[in-house]
């Protein structure tokens, strides 16, 4: 994963615009080093993001020297678009999210273009496939370069089965109660 990421910072010319989930901190983090490897400032968009990355620099959870590389509101559309990363919120297409906000030009300090690159690093949640496609479908227009989770840019955040289980053998709860998913993964899941 970190390999093709890798890849898609050296060969951008533009900006970089990677929307994800703003509790990834793992995913945050190697922005955040392949950032200073290729001499990029990051530009944090939307609420949750900012709040979280200030966590994890907090618990160092993020590179020493991750605080030089953030630069704030405006700050970035003085910067040359080859400096700049960007990393938002809406990876699902939400409505109120920094991506939709992007998409519908309410960010001015970043409206993409040819040369720029946007990463949905994410895997589509169910429910979510029309209004996620609407979204590349616009900023395709642009002439931005889309890449989407799947091709190595996404990890899932969610346990796989054998680690549920190690979780489960080591905790030992005298109950346990899927909550998470449709109703089909909580079947799957019990």
């Amino acid at each position: 994963m970190l390999e093709r990421l890798r890849g898609i910072f050296d060969e951008t010319t533009g900006r970089i615009i990677v929307t994800l989930f703003s509790s990834n901190i793992h995913r945050i983090r190697t922005l955040f080093v392949l950032a200073e490897e290729s001499d990029r400032k990051i530009r944090l968009i939307g609420k949750s993001l900012v709040r979280n990355v200030e966590i994890a620099r907090q618990l160092n959870l993020l590179p020493p020297g991750a605080g030089e590389l953030i630069v704030k509101e405006k700050q970035g559309s003085a910067l040359p678009a080859e400096q700049m990363l960007y990393l938002t919120t809406g990876s699902q297409g939400e409505i109120r999210s920094a991506m939709h906000r992007i998409i519908r030009g309410e960010e001015r300090e970043v409206n993409p273009g040819p040369g720029d690159v946007v990463v949905f690093s994410s895997r589509v949640i169910p429910g979510n496939e029309t209004v996620i496609s609407d979204a590349v479908n616009r900023l395709m227009k642009t002439g931005a370069k889309i890449y989407q989770g799947g091709l190595g840019l996404h990890a899932s955040g969610h346990a796989y089965r054998e680690e549920q289980r190690l979780i489960i053998s080591l905790t030992k709860p005298s109950l346990f109660i899927p909550g998470h998913g449709e109703y089909r993964h909580l079947c799957a899941h019990a």
